[in-house]
């Protein structure tokens, strides 16, 4: 079909009845991406009046559809002609300009409105909260961080949140991106590693049977599939995420593309494809990056040049207090942690090892959670930063450290001595 290369397996589609009772009869989602019209099998719940596949064309290719359900009435919630026609989203459509087509692509708004309209959704979403509502919610401050950082992705179209592990990176990345969206439709995330590839974020070829043999189809990559979404709807926002940006190989995995994060109004030729692409302008991209490994902290000058670099350090905004904030509203009981980790970060010495509030934040938290997480998360950590220096590791004792910051120190029999004083 005409666009066979926009497609892949899984996607949903919509099964278009054509004539006097015309409208949307049936759903499924793409079993084949490359076969005969033979290799497809008829769904009997169809009938004759909606198979395409006529034997007058037996040499076209055809996509294999897998059917999840058939409405062939409206008392069975088929979604018709007229209904469509009267929509504000989908009054312009193709399906509704040119009612003699065959194949129709969507929009990802008039996607959106059959799904709705299929699963009986009728309710609107409610608009979120505000950016300083959202940043409260999640006990940012200052509360305009977030409208700093969204100020950022309007200017250049992609930011990286950078800092240790457990400082919120990426539950924030999300929770904001959803903001910018509206929708978590509009969201995906994929997590770069060192064998992450062109082929696998772009695209490329993957092993698939065609026509009864085995052979390769050319797959699009989740930067294509979202580009061509965003395209298509440039009046909303979607986003990209990117976990654990720096751990791939970042200029071979966009490839050509790399040249298109810093000019987003030109194209450029895929290299698989051979076709033209860019990356339209309500397309974001939101990358994290973890610089407590030192393999993975330097990036080179290109990548820093064509992203807006966002410090997520625990003894910084917006993550400076998140963690006493958070114990202080949730778990009161357990607000001397939030010393602790203080505490603790100031042995350490090092923004990019420092304890990240992540690993506390949690509605369970009591005396005992604390000390299994000090004990199988904190000090394996630390024991990795500080390698072969027992006495450093000393340091960092739970109750050393929780009674270095409190009154009771004298009473509980504990020697606080220079460590405790150190840590002020």
């Amino acid at each position: 079909p005409r666009y066979q290369e926009k497609l892949s397996l899984g996607e949903r589609v919509f099964i278009w009845r054509s004539g006097e009772n015309a409208g949307v009869v049936a759903i499924g989602r793409i079993a084949e991406l490359a076969g005969s019209r033979q290799d497809v099998e008829r769904p009997d719940a169809l009938g004759d009046d909606l198979w395409v596949g006529k034997a007058d064309e037996p040499t076209t290719t055809k996509i294999g559809v897998k059917v999840e359900e058939v409405r062939l009435t409206l008392q069975k919630k088929m979604i018709s002609r007229q209904s469509l026609k009267n929509d504000e989203v989908f009054k312009n459509a193709t399906i509704i300009r040119q009612p003699n087509g065959t194949v129709y692509p969507l929009k990802l708004s008039e996607r959106g409105l059959l799904e709705t309209l299929w699963d009986g959704k009728v309710e609107k979403p409610k608009p979120g909260p505000s950016l300083d509502v959202l940043a409260q919610e999640l006990y940012l401050e200052p509360l305009t961080y977030l409208s700093r950082i969204e100020r950022l992705l309007t200017d250049k179209g992609q930011v990286i949140f950078h800092g240790p592990p457990g400082t919120g990176k990426t539950f924030i990345a999300r929770k904001f991106a959803t903001h910018l969206t509206g929708s978590k439709e509009r969201v995906r995330i994929v997590q770069f590693h060192p064998s992450y590839a062109y082929e696998d974020f772009v695209e490329g070829y993957r092993p698939q049977v065609v026509k009864g043999q085995p052979g390769f189809v050319l797959m699009e990559g989740p930067l294509r599939r979202l580009a061509r979404d965003a395209a298509e709807s440039p009046d909303l926002t979607h986003v990209l995420i990117i976990d654990e940006i720096n751990r791939g190989n970042v200029a071979k995995v966009f490839g050509e593309l790399y040249f298109l994060l810093e000019y987003r109004d030109e194209e450029m030729q895929l290299q698989y494809s051979a076709k033209p692409m860019s990356l339209p302008k309500n397309l974001w991209i939101i990358g994290t990056m973890n610089t407590a490994d030192r393999s993975i902290a330097l990036v080179d000058a290109a990548l820093r040049r064509r992203f807006y670099f966002i410090p997520f350090f625990p003894g910084e905004p917006p993550i400076k207090g998140v963690l006493r904030r958070w114990l202080n509203a949730m778990r009161p009981e357990c607000a001397w942690v939030a010393d602790v980790v203080d505490r603790a970060n100031a042995l350490i010495d090092d923004r990019h090892g420092a304890i990240g509030p992540s690993h506390f934040m949690r509605t369970d938290l009591n005396e005992d959670r604390v000390h299994e997480i000090w004990e199988h998360a904190v000090l394996p950590y630390l024991e990795e930063q500080f390698f072969g220096e027992v006495d450093r590791i000393k340091e960092f004792d739970l109750a050393r450290l929780r009674a270095g910051s409190s009154d009771e120190a004298a009473d509980e029999g504990m020697d606080t001595g220079d460590d405790s004083t150190d840590a002020d």
